[in-house]
């Protein structure tokens, strides 16, 4: 078979440059032409674009930020993605039981099935999890503004306790499909396309991958200690019963309008270059991405 062994070089604090040569090294010794790339800063197309052509799968060795990068080409090359984690939560994988180990890897590309998963767009920029505006969103711009050559689970803890305490809620109003879902109310919106989420909070644990559907919900706070009660919530799994949780599902389009330009993230990393915006578009995308799964 033919593979590309794709490597975020600064992933797990450089591990995932080690883990992608003992990937490569394996699977050359198994009879397979690979070639190793580092991932590059910007548009994936420009230094990856045309490098899928004929491959069969593309390893992607890093966190869910350089899957989210590359998925693009991938699905336009029509050969399969399967992430190799190395970062900080890895939800791709762990949404489909992929494994770091290097023996999990190579039975994945000799033996693993075909999936395809959804995809989608925000503001211009592929999605292949979820997408947010509230609290979260401005963890994931404090992270990135404090970050060094990788970040840890007590980063993002630094980072909530800095926005809890000068951030508030966005007043939203969310149309989807062309229906009012919210109207001018404060709070936190996800749109998922997958139940995974970072720390196991899981806001939309409905959510499916295939299912050529996007999951909307909403948690009404009028502070991000309101917020963060959602979040102690959805990691218990208790939203669903409480008074205020909104649930819809999207087959094609989400318009986010908010009161005040805020921050959206994306995949869990911030959208827009970390800028603001006034306004949040969604869309799910006609192509989908062919996904290497696990052996069962």
């Amino acid at each position: 078979m033919r593979v590309v062994v794709l490597f975020n070089p600064v992933s797990g604090g450089g591990r995932g440059r080690v883990l992608a040569a003992e990937v490569s090294g394996a699977l050359v010794a198994r009879g397979h032409a690979v070639e190793l790339i580092a991932s590059e800063p910007g548009d994936a197309s420009v230094w990856f674009g045309g490098k899928g052509a004929g491959v069969d799968v593309v390893a992607v060795v890093g966190g869910d930020g350089t899957v989210r990068s590359v998925a693009g080409v991938v699905a336009d090359a029509k050969c399969a993605i399967l992430h190799v984690p190395s970062g900080n939560e890895n939800l791709f994988a762990r949404g489909f039981g992929m494994s770091g180990v290097v023996t999990d890897v190579v039975a994945a590309v000799e033996h693993g099935a075909h999936g395809e998963v959804d995809m989608a767009s925000v503001n211009g920029e592929t999605m292949l999890l979820m997408a947010s505006i509230g609290l979260d969103a401005e963890i994931v711009r404090e992270v990135a503004s404090r970050r060094g050559d990788s970040v840890s689970n007590w980063t993002y803890v630094r980072a909530a306790l800095a926005c809890v305490r000068r951030c508030s809620p966005p007043r939203c109003t969310v149309v989807v499909d062309g229906q009012d879902f919210v109207r001018d109310v404060s709070g936190w919106v996800v749109v998922a396309n997958s139940p995974e989420y970072g720390g196991r909070v899981n806001p939309a644990p409905m959510a499916a991958m295939d299912d050529r559907k996007l999951d909307v919900v909403f948690f009404p706070a009028s502070t991000s200690l309101g917020v963060l009660r959602w979040m102690n919530r959805c990691r218990r799994g208790r939203q669903m019963e409480c008074a205020g949780f909104v649930h819809t599902v999207a087959s094609r389009d989400i318009g986010i309008s908010l009161a005040e330009p805020a921050i959206f993230q994306i995949d869990g990393d911030a959208g827009g270059a970390a800028e603001t915006a006034s306004s949040v578009n969604v869309s799910l995308l006609g192509k989908r991405l062919k996904v290497q799964l696990p052996p069962v």
